[in-house]
């Protein structure tokens, strides 16, 4: 950290990539959420909208015309529908190209809850050189046109001090609480193609890298919505297990080493998977003994939350 003559604390620049797509409703609190940090530094903020149908565009255009000094905007507001991933590069290129030491991630229906957010993590991470990504706690806001609103605070990380193998064992991070250290990852590899989705594999890369900053508190609200392409009713739980599954063979190939994580761990957490969603009584108990045969802590800790309901 740098301290201006006769003024605050300056942190170093940071870039805000905030993906969105058919998010009408939701992206001015997004996008104003972001104008909001008391952050005393620059704020690079990408805002991709991959070809909405919806007003999404004109309501970013509105939302934009009037920034805090400190910020610069830098809309991509394509002509045509590139897809989640090529969106996602397209502005994880941008943001590495403005120079900015930290990369934060939001999508369009969600929005940062608090307005220190940005200044702690940056602060921690400049002081703990070896800290790869930083990420906090997040309300689940659920949106159902057939009920009200409820909410309810999402996974919590299984220690104070998580480590790599322990995320490979289960995505405990949410999209919209994470900062990263830029330079870790330029560019996206190819495995990244191969995934359903894109942050869990991102967690895994830069934690695989270093080390990772936990603030426990919430910072950011996560909303879950009938549009929400991992909660649309149309994906099963045996699709999303399969998904997950996918992002943890694809890690332990490309990241994993002896170092960093306990085959026997990613294993039951595996069989953790498949006991919940078999709708098969025998199946689910035979996954369950096979997931603490391989790793006893597992039923210690927090994750044997799923195994209680078998």
């Amino acid at each position: 950290m740098t301290t201006a003559s006769n003024g605050p604390v300056q942190l170093p620049e940071v870039a805000v990539v905030l993906i969105t797509y058919n998010h009408e409703t939701f992206i001015a609190e997004s996008i104003n959420s972001v104008l909001r940090q008391e952050y005393p530094g620059r704020i690079d903020l990408i805002v991709s909208d991959d070809c909405s149908t919806d007003q999404t565009q004109k309501v970013i255009r509105e939302t934009i015309s009037d920034v805090p000094p400190n910020v610069s905007v830098h809309p991509i507001l394509r002509e045509q529908n590139v897809g989640g991933l090529r969106n996602l590069t397209g502005a994880w290129e941008s943001a590495n190209a403005t120079g900015s030491a930290y990369i934060a991630l939001l999508e369009g229906d969600d929005y940062w809850a608090d307005l220190r957010k940005l200044a702690l993590q940056v602060s921690y991470m400049e002081e703990h050189p070896r800290s790869t990504l930083s990420f906090g706690l997040a309300t689940e806001l659920i949106l159902c046109d057939s009920a009200p609103p409820s909410s309810k605070v999402l996974v919590i990380p299984p220690s104070d001090h998580p480590t790599f193998g322990e995320l490979l064992c289960g995505n405990f991070i949410q999209t919209c609480t994470v900062v990263y250290r830029k330079g870790v990852l330029s560019r996206f590899p190819d495995w990244f193609a191969e995934c359903a989705f894109r942050d869990w594999p991102l967690h895994l890369v830069h934690a695989s890298a270093g080390e990772m900053h936990y603030i426990d508190h919430v910072v950011a609200v996560h909303r879950q919505h009938q549009s929400s392409k991992w909660w649309n009713p149309t994906t099963s739980q045996r699709d999303r297990v399969r998904a997950s599954v996918t992002v943890q063979r694809l890690a332990v190939r490309h990241l994993g080493t002896r170092a960093n994580f306990r085959r026997s761990q990613v294993a039951a957490a595996r069989h953790r998977w498949w006991a919940q969603t078999s709708r098969n009584r025998l199946a689910r108990r035979a996954h369950f003994l096979t997931a603490r045969t391989l790793d006893r802590g597992l039923v210690r800790r927090k994750l044997r939350t799923g195994f209680s309901q078998h």
